[in-house]
């Protein structure tokens, strides 16, 4: 049976609040352009700003978002609350005037708190997201791009940069002017992009899929719009990976402007997590390459945890991955690991679009990426999550008023909201009391079939380790409510196998010996072909990075006795006393 929208939310508003008397605060959130704390004529409204009121005795918080004209309300239990203003995106642009933070409510009166709101900073913030709701295996997929300013000023001569995954898709067509640069790189210029949601530009481009690709493959797009300012004068990990031959390179860059000391790395093969030492310091702009052997079918991902964070500028985790490397002789390879964990970058300029193929559409349902590791779907503490909420048009009717309503888990902080892409411009979103988010598009007459979805992003609180975050979404046609979407739920927590696997960093590439016969067995012939003339260890490690055997051998050739060792793969490595000569797979039957 249809409930009605205000039947529904009314249900939510009286969550938790029992028959206490309630009180009522109300006020508006002015932008002070004449800098002097008195609201005046020259004020105007700050709207889609986000408040919190906070129960100083049961730490309950009630949410709200200004109107267009800067209003906001709260209607809650009496009692002593705090009173607080969330800025947008970040907080060092605005500072708040003095107003009345403690407010004490009484029952069944009414209180009133204009709250006036200075620009500390002025910058243009160029902010980009893109999306899509559906990739195929094999077929078209068409991607929302959106591309804001969350800056003080205006953004002049932007420029966006788009690369595709060149190996799994292809550039189709777009509804923006984009330039070629080769190899599946686009680039689209905007000479004018004024402040705030409102003067937001989007587009949408669509691509083929690789048809001889695995089911399920991983598609990503990146996206970054620039010039952006950067004073951000912290060192910043990036990571990037590509296939070599048998095995699987890594490249670890500093490209922030202090140096990165004793960086932590993380390898992950399918789902077993493999920690590595330590990298030494690296200086701005310097790099250090990671080679580690691949086996057949299996995807990989380094990451890395950034040693000092701005969200404006730098991704709480950095990342790089991959797949199929080493395809089977039929050319398959296991699918399905690489979106376990975070594939996005928290960067304002910066977007990442990295999802898994699928063989038809979903309707009527809400997804969240990363989409978490084990049957409890864990993620990683301080992991941003992004959801999507899709709503497909049934029925021969015609919708003029399309509202998405999702609850927000109390384990995620609404104070950290950022609207990601979505496929229909006329959007208006809030955050009502009880942690009720609402995406309501109007001036639509959506008929059968009509597909819409819309990306945001929310962070979990501090205070979220081992919980489950719940999410429940339904879509409200011209008011009344349809069936509800199944829920959905991830766990903040890292309930990951970790291991030890010790690979060194290697610069070298080219090819310094020559290990045969593979697969052995009792004996292994060794040749140098680096000229390496110093005393040499071989080692033998099973996949745990515990040591099996240890030789030492001279000269240019040698015939090396094996013990009996565990069948199946194990990795070696040659080095003198000073330096890793080699490493790599070695086969045993």
């Amino acid at each position: 049976m249809k409930i009605k929208l205000i039947f529904l939310l009314a249900l939510f508003a009286c969550l938790g609040q029992g028959q206490a008397q309630n009180a009522f605060l109300s006020g508006n959130l002015y932008q002070d352009q004449d800098q002097n704390c008195t609201v005046s004529a020259l004020d105007v409204a700050f709207p889609k700003v986000l408040l919190s009121l906070t129960d100083s005795v049961s730490g309950q918080q009630y949410f709200e978002t200004t109107s267009a004209t800067g209003y906001y309300s709260f209607n809650v239990p009496a009692g002593l609350y705090n009173l607080e203003v969330h800025f947008p995106f970040e907080q060092d642009l605005y500072t708040a005037c003095s107003y009345d933070s403690s407010p004490v409510l009484q029952p069944s009166q009414s209180d009133t708190v204009d709250i006036l709101v200075q620009t500390t900073t002025y910058r243009a913030i160029p902010f980009v997201e893109l999306s899509t709701d559906f990739i195929p295996d094999c077929g078209q997929a068409d991607y929302q791009v959106y591309m804001a300013n969350l800056g003080t000023r205006p953004l002049f001569n932007a420029s966006l940069l788009l690369e595709l995954d060149s190996n799994r898709m292809s550039f189709d067509s777009a509804t923006a002017q984009l330039i070629a640069l080769g190899n599946e790189r686009y680039q689209f210029n905007l000479p004018y992009l004024g402040q705030g949601q409102d003067s937001a530009f989007h587009f949408t481009f669509s691509v083929n899929t690789n048809c001889n690709d695995e089911p399920g493959s991983m598609h990503k797009v990146r996206a970054e719009i620039g010039p952006h300012s950067n004073n951000y004068s912290a060192g910043e990990l990036a990571l990037s990976a590509d296939c070599l031959g048998d095995s699987i390179r890594f490249v670890a860059r500093n490209i922030g402007v202090a140096p990165i000391n004793n960086q932590a790395l993380i390898v992950i093969e399918d789902d077993v997590m493999y920690s590595q030492p330590n990298i030494g310091t690296l200086d701005s702009l310097s790099s250090d390459t990671i080679i580690i052997p691949t086996r057949t079918r299996s995807s990989y991902r380094i990451q890395a945890p950034q040693r000092q964070n701005n969200r404006l500028l730098s991704s709480q985790m950095s990342w790089a991955s991959l797949e199929g490397c080493k395809p089977d002789a039929q050319g398959g390879y296991d699918t399905g690991f690489s979106g376990q964990f975070y594939q996005d970058h928290a960067s304002a300029h910066i977007a990442y679009d990295a999802q898994e193929s699928q063989a038809q559409r979903s309707s009527n349902l809400s997804r969240a990426f990363p989409k978490g590791y084990g049957t409890n779907q864990y993620v990683e503490l301080f992991t941003p999550l992004e959801f999507q909420l899709l709503y497909e048009k049934q029925g021969t009717d015609t919708t003029a008023v399309l509202t998405l309503v999702d609850t927000i888990s109390p384990w995620l902080d609404p104070s950290s909201f950022q609207l990601g892409a979505h496929s229909l411009t006329d959007l208006d979103w809030s955050i009502s009391q009880q942690g009720i988010l609402s995406f309501r598009f109007s001036n639509y007459n959506l008929v059968q079939g009509d597909r819409v979805f819309v990306n945001y992003q929310l962070y979990p609180k501090a205070t979220a380790l081992n919980q489950l975050a719940y999410q429940q979404y339904l879509a409200v046609e011209d008011g009344l409510a349809k069936q509800p979407a199944p829920q959905i739920y991830r766990t903040f927590g890292q309930n990951f196998i970790v291991t030890s696997y010790s690979h060194e960093l290697a610069a070298p590439l080219a090819q310094k010996v020559k290990i045969y016969p593979q697969p052995a067995r009792h004996s292994l012939n060794v040749e140098l072909l680096s000229g390496e003339t110093s005393p040499l260890v071989f080692e033998i490690y099973n996949l745990q990075g515990q040591l099996l055997h240890q030789l030492r051998t001279e000269g240019p050739r040698a015939q090396l006795s094996l013990p009996q060792l565990p069948q199946g793969i194990l990795i070696y490595r040659l080095r003198s006393d000073k330096k890793l000569i080699d490493q790599g797979q070695l086969s045993i039957f």
